[in-house]
């Protein structure tokens, strides 16, 4: 339990972090190597989420709830920052922010190097074999070091090579400490901001399940209290990715996954809430409308929640209207997948489910003449299902 504690402890702690360094990017400020380095380990520790969510439904039976309200807030935090930018996350792209950083090291290090041919280094190996020769043939000068039989120039000569070590070892050691780069790459593929998306809506759903256990008006209230614990969810998780058999051992996977079904028996469980006669006409509605232009198909995918590779994009000016569409549209569907689908469209669209909650009514309350316009041809859709559920 201590373990799961610490583990999703660290993990608001690295979505805090995420916030901030997102929020650094959305104001076009430069991100440092730092930053960049915080993201990659972000995007490789998430990578698995499953890690994740089964630490948060672990605690489902437990008295001790208190990080999930610390996981969940950091969580609105992140999306209450990023509704107040117009951005595409296909913009970013975590591994030129790291190339950048490595040329500029790469840069100091080459400029920096003792192994360079210049004037000065030369200089300097012309010395040293110039008092090799001497002390080989006793030219070196008098002896100033009684003790060991060494002139001068013996003693200065010691003393520069000695220096020429330790500038050699610290230059292996920045040569080395410039190969983590390579790892680093490695952890950037891991990092999309879709995908990071993508997590943190598995987190809330984890959140949610263990929410909808305690038997009060408002689940998250019974959860307080903050985590400390240190900075161990990269090893943590780096020891889940490395262990042949990590989904059931220890605090990973405390849930026994089941059978798969053979693949003659298997069919495709999807849900259908719009079929493609409907979709057709919120298409002819809404496309390059309230989002920019997108295939029927696309927006069938979409809406029905099932994979696609395209995503709607709000257009600018529009997202109140967008708003109102995912209510809407939610009231159309059954009670049992109502809210689901409502928080898999707020995910879509990178907003928060909270902030929707109190927005989506605004238009009704102060519409202006477009929203007026919008309203009505809802109506006149809606009448539309009507006529066909009744026809069919």
């Amino acid at each position: 339990m201590f373990d799961t504690q610490r583990q999703l402890g660290e993990l608001s702690n690295q979505i805090a972090r995420f916030t901030a360094i997102t929020k650094k990017y959305l104001d076009g400020e430069e991100l440092s190597l730092d930053d960049a380095v915080a993201l990659a380990k972000f995007g490789y520790i998430t990578s698995d989420c499953d890690i994740h969510t089964d630490a948060i439904r672990s605690l489902k039976n437990s008295s001790e709830r208190s990080v999930l309200k610390q996981l969940s807030r950091e969580i609105d935090q992140y999306y209450a920052l990023i509704e107040n930018y117009d951005w595409n996350p296909d913009d970013f792209d975590l591994l030129m922010v790291l190339d950048r950083h490595m040329c500029k090291e790469y840069e100091t290090l080459c400029s920096e190097a003792m192994f360079k041919s210049d004037k000065e280094n030369r200089a300097q190996l012309d010395w040293f074999r110039s008092v090799i020769d001497a002390i080989e043939s006793n030219t070196d000068g008098p002896l100033v070091s009684i003790w060991d039989g060494r002139s001068q120039l013996e003693l200065d000569y010691e003393a520069r090579l000695s220096e020429l070590f330790d500038n050699m070892e610290e230059t292996i050691a920045r040569y080395k400490s410039f190969l983590r780069f390579r790892t680093l790459r490695e952890y950037c593929e891991h990092f999309t901001y879709y995908g990071m998306h993508d997590t943190l809506y598995h987190l809330e759903m984890a959140i949610e399940d263990v929410s909808d256990s305690v038997k009060v008006q408002n689940p998250l209230d019974v959860m307080f209290g903050e985590c400390d614990d240190e900075n161990t969810l990269l090893s943590l998780v780096k020891s889940a990715k490395e262990s042949n058999d990590s989904i059931n051992q220890g605090w990973i996977h405390q849930f026994e996954q089941p059978a798969e079904e053979p693949e003659s028996e298997r069919r495709d469980t999807r849900q259908t809430f719009f079929n493609m006669l409907q979709i057709d006409m919120i298409h002819k509605l809404c496309n390059q409308e309230q989002f920019e232009n997108i295939s029927p198909g696309d927006m069938y995918s979409i809406l029905n929640l099932h994979d696609c590779p395209r995503r709607l994009k709000i257009r600018d000016g529009e997202k109140n209207r967008v708003y109102y569409f995912i209510f809407f549209f939610g009231e159309m569907i059954d009670s049992a997948h109502r809210s689901h689908w409502r928080k898999s469209m707020c995910h879509h669209f990178c907003m928060s489910y909270k902030t929707y909650n109190s927005k989506y009514t605004e238009l009704k309350t102060h519409p202006s003449k477009n929203d007026e316009r919008f309203l009505e041809r809802l109506k006149e859709l809606k009448e539309d299902f009507d006529e066909i559920r009744e026809a069919s």
